[in-house]
């Protein structure tokens, strides 16, 4: 809401950039209806296994966006997942969304897709597992539908840094195979953590495998490394607890970090500690 009304409108990354001479580039003359442009990217897509009360999973049904948590007495909601939440805003506010934009969704696999435990060695039964396939499959094609974009953001949420190569390599392959095969091929990769290093062996897989935009993380935001040809970093703002409380002034010109942050958090607004402190 405090984006909308600060005049932000969502768009796709092809709305405002364009490939062109092996990498990314800003579109010249872009105009937004007067409205300042952003993306939205959300990371992990991983949900509750222990029936802890938290979001099982995202769910299509009747051709909308459910989320699920069997022990919860409202088994399916459009208030506890961001997909539900976004969709249902850009239904009461359509001029939100820019011809059509939507979120990017940036999967990991250890915990399945969505909340869909499709991984091979899953714990369910073999009729169960079928099931999860299936309505992963719906849910999919319903986010594509859309205008969803879908990211890789590593199988087992692996450090693109320290990981060695041969892991590494196991890893991509591991989710192109169990989870890209079902979300389709993606030329987005979203670094855990946001941590990454343009020029190293692990970088130059990704980019063998078609991987062409990589979300990092940073409050300066740079389009790309000039001496990185096929290759386009978008450094982006988090907007955890931890970024809320400690970048007031850097996102203020999106809202006023203080008057968004969940009062009814654990940690209060005035604690000024950083990431794994």
């Amino acid at each position: 809401e405090e984006l909308y009304n600060n005049n932000f409108c969502l768009i796709n990354i092809e709305d405002g950039y364009e490939f062109k001479d092996g990498k990314w580039q800003q579109k010249e003359n872009l105009d937004f209806g007067g409205k300042k442009p952003i993306i939205l990217s959300f990371d992990d897509m991983t949900y509750d296994t222990k029936n802890r009360g938290i979001v099982d999973k995202v769910v299509a049904k009747n051709g909308e966006f459910y989320d699920y948590c069997e022990c919860e007495e409202q088994q399916y909601s459009q208030e506890r997942d961001i997909v539900p939440i976004l969709e249902n805003f850009i239904k009461t506010h359509p001029d939100f969304s820019y011809n059509g934009a939507r979120a990017i969704l940036c999967v990991t696999g250890y915990n399945g897709a969505f909340g869909h435990r499709v991984f091979e060695g899953s714990y369910l039964p073999a009729s169960e597992l079928e099931s999860s396939k299936a309505q992963l499959s719906e849910l999919v094609s319903l986010l594509k539908e859309r205008g969803y974009k879908l990211g890789c953001h590593s199988y087992n949420h692996c450090n693109c840094i320290y990981t060695n190569h041969n892991n590494f390599v196991k890893d991509v392959n591991k989710w192109k195979n169990e989870i890209g095969s079902y979300i389709g091929k993606t030329n987005i990769y979203c670094y855990p953590g946001g941590l990454h290093k343009c020029k190293s062996q692990n970088n130059e897989y990704l980019k063998s495998n078609g991987f062409e935009i990589f979300l990092c993380t940073g409050k300066d935001f740079k389009q790309a490394e000039e001496d990185d040809i096929g290759a386009t970093y978008f450094y982006r703002h988090p907007l955890d607890g931890t970024a809320l409380r400690l970048c007031k002034e850097e996102y203020k010109e999106f809202f006023d970090t203080e008057k968004v942050y969940e009062t009814a958090r654990y940690v209060p607004f005035s604690l000024k500690r950083g990431y794994g402190a």
